[in-house]
């Protein structure tokens, strides 16, 4: 709801992590139920590599990448493969630029990527029709996916509070997850070791 009461319709903005391997079932929602007309993708083509989206009919589909990696690697650090890099390479290279930082949404956003792919998010959205959804994802749907529903709803009046209890929310599943990475970093740590 907006700051003036205002109520947002539902099922116009859809906020997920990625969609590879959802099922035909969730496909056939999202083309029936909610006439999906945009699928945005903020992943890097890395984390695309294998994972790509599934083609839903009567959806367009964007790729707007938010980061490039090279703006996280320092100019004296050993030349980088980004896209030979699997999850847990992403993860540690993530981990050692100090992009999982505080200021790492301001970096988001200042980035030359990151303003390209916000403006282009706020384009589609105009340009949408009134009564077709716009799905919009990462891969984890909180970091870059999440700063895009910040953005909306803040444009569209949400109040400050109300913004921050909802992405409160996600972080609070978000420690799960780290929790889950970190145990992953770990056993192959101790994969390599032996």
């Amino acid at each position: 709801m907006t700051a003036d009461g205002r109520k947002i319709k539902h099922g116009l903005l859809l906020r997920t992590a990625k969609l590879y391997g959802i099922s035909d079932e969730d496909i056939c929602i999202l083309k029936e139920s909610y006439n999906l007309q945009h699928i945005i993708d903020f992943r890097m083509p890395m984390e695309m590599i294998g994972s790509n989206d599934p083609v839903i009919d009567g959806a367009e589909y964007h790729h707007l990448n938010v980061i490039d990696m090279s703006d996280f690697v320092s100019e004296d650090a050993p030349a980088v493969d980004f896209n030979s890099l699997d999850l847990i390479g992403v993860t540690q290279l993530t981990i050692q630029s100090g992009m999982l930082e505080e200021n790492m949404y301001i970096g988001f956003l200042m980035s030359d990527y990151g303003k390209k792919a916000f403006s282009k998010f706020f384009h589609i959205l105009i340009d949408a029709d009134a009564d077709r959804a716009v799905l919009w994802h990462c891969t984890g749907g909180k970091d870059r996916t999440g700063l895009a529903a910040m953005l909306l709803l803040s444009a569209l009046g949400v109040s400050e509070n109300d913004i921050m209890e909802d992405y409160r929310f996600l972080k609070i599943f978000d420690i799960y997850i780290l929790r889950r990475i970190f145990c992953v970093l770990i056993l192959n740590y101790r994969n390599l070791v032996r």
